[in-house]
């Protein structure tokens, strides 16, 4: 069973003629970049805020009732939880490298 058909499937939208978007993750630096580690994890903060913003501003349209899209704001909820538990678990990951090399005898 070859997967192009259900790649297609699900790149072609959810809804008739509604695609789903291109890049939803940010751009990350390659190994050859000259970014520092610190601009790559602002960068990701920045993103997971915007996402959090936009699923914030998607609620309050459904809530105010300008705006009948309820499956795209729970998606964007969705989307703004999974990118904040991943950066979470980030966080947490760091932590545990940085208590690693503090607790290593030298």
């Amino acid at each position: 069973m070859s997967i192009d058909p259900t790649i297609s499937l699900f790149s072609s939208g959810v809804r008739g003629g509604e695609s789903l978007p291109q890049d939803p993750l940010p751009a990350m630096p390659t190994s050859h970049s000259t970014d520092s580690f610190q601009s790559v994890l602002a960068h990701a903060v920045g993103h997971v805020t915007q996402l959090q913003l936009a699923a914030s501003e998607q609620q309050q349209a459904i809530n105010s009732g300008q705006s009948d899209d309820l499956a795209g704001a729970m998606v964007a909820s969705q989307q703004a939880n999974i990118s904040f538990s991943a950066l979470l678990q980030v966080r947490n990951k760091l932590t545990s490298a940085l208590d690693d090399i503090l607790n290593t005898p030298l």
